[in-house]
């Protein structure tokens, strides 16, 4: 009987921007200052959309020592509690500010030493609606969150708002940096210089014009040193249309000890990126699927896998869900894995 040694692990969670469901001004918050939060109860998942009592922020911050985006630090206050400082000010139909002041470090009260990374939120009905409260989230139903940066020299890309990005050929998008405390602001495409600007903003277009992962970068200085931050993004190829090999069924198909067949239904779908620690949780075109005719299934052979080493893997559907495969036998959990001892789960392998 042969041994499968091959393990494939797969984690869970759903891909989220904020879109316009949150606006800030100032465009990017500085920890040592003030903001106001708009929310547009109409975007998102909308569930808050025509409601018109009283809405409440739930928020509070990811830090340095946050172990991932759901382990929120400094939360303002507890589920369904309703307290002055988390109270929304209706000022139009379905639209909500929030003062964050004196400053977001104040407002959360988080010491010096912590690093503030991102304000998180979703937002709810005063009183629950039938049997729940009303929660405003963003379109997959993710908390909502909003980049900080810390005082001093800082620079951050508000546009665009994924990261990364899968594009057609030929394809033009936005690019906005940000940056605090700079004299000047450089933006690099895969370290070649594009443009550079005086002061702490940037704007310019950029074309997708071939089929590569490319990655650009922003540079912010002062007259002593430069800090930078960047994204890269994918020219999705055009898509292979294949039938599925004999014998394979959906879910994970182990060939041999370092190569699988991964099938996944999904009618209606445009295409699927697979990610995983084979591939470094990147975009990679080496890892787009395949297509049946039918339009019903997306298929893939990796090889190279090591024996005996597990792997945890998704799903990136239409550049916009990740997935978990439905036939996996373990499932990573972002949430509720911390939680879960040695003694309980020996060797459990740690959420990417």
């Amino acid at each position: 009987m042969r041994k499968l040694s091959t393990i494939i692990i797969l984690a869970l969670t759903s891909l989220a921007g904020i879109s316009q469901v949150v606006i800030t001004d100032p465009a990017v918050p500085i920890t040592n200052m003030p903001v106001i939060i708009t929310y547009d109860a109409s975007q998102g998942n909308a569930e808050l959309e025509g409601y018109t009592g009283d809405v409440y922020a739930h928020t509070g911050l990811n830090t340095n020592l946050s172990t991932q985006p759901s382990d929120w630090k400094y939360v303002k206050s507890g589920w369904g509690e309703n307290t002055q400082e988390t109270k929304m000010t209706r000022i139009g139909e379905d639209l909500y500010t929030i003062d964050i002041s004196p400053s977001v470090r104040d407002y959360y009260g988080v010491p010096q030493s912590e690093t503030i990374e991102k304000m998180a939120f979703v937002f709810r009905s005063a009183e629950p609606v039938g049997s729940d409260f009303l929660v405003g989230r963003t379109e997959t139903g993710g908390d909502i969150f909003v980049d900080v940066l810390e005082s001093g020299l800082n620079v951050l890309f508000v546009k665009p708002e994924y990261n990364p990005m899968i594009l057609d050929l030929n394809e033009s998008f936005d690019v906005e940096v940000y940056a605090n405390d700079a004299t000047g602001v450089s933006l690099y495409l895969d370290n070649v210089l594009v443009k550079e600007e005086n002061g702490n903003t940037l704007q310019h277009t950029l074309t997708a014009v071939d089929y590569e992962t490319h990655w650009v970068k922003a540079v912010a200085q002062d007259a002593l040193t430069s800090v930078a931050d960047s994204f890269y993004y994918v020219v999705r190829p055009e898509i292979e249309i294949a039938d599925l090999p004999a014998g394979v069924r959906d879910g994970i198909n182990y060939i041999d000890d370092s190569s699988v067949i991964l099938s996944l239904l999904a009618p209606e779908k445009e295409y699927v990126y697979l990610i995983g620690d084979f591939n470094d949780w990147q975009l990679d075109n080496s890892y787009f699927m395949k297509m049946t005719p039918d339009a019903e299934r997306f298929w893939l052979k990796i090889e190279g896998l090591s024996p005996g080493m597990e792997y945890g893997f998704q799903y990136l559907i239409d550049g916009q869900l990740k997935l978990a495969d439905p036939y996996t036998d373990k499932i990573l959990d972002s949430s509720n894995d911390p939680y879960i001892s040695e003694e309980t789960y020996p060797g459990l392998i740690a959420y990417p």
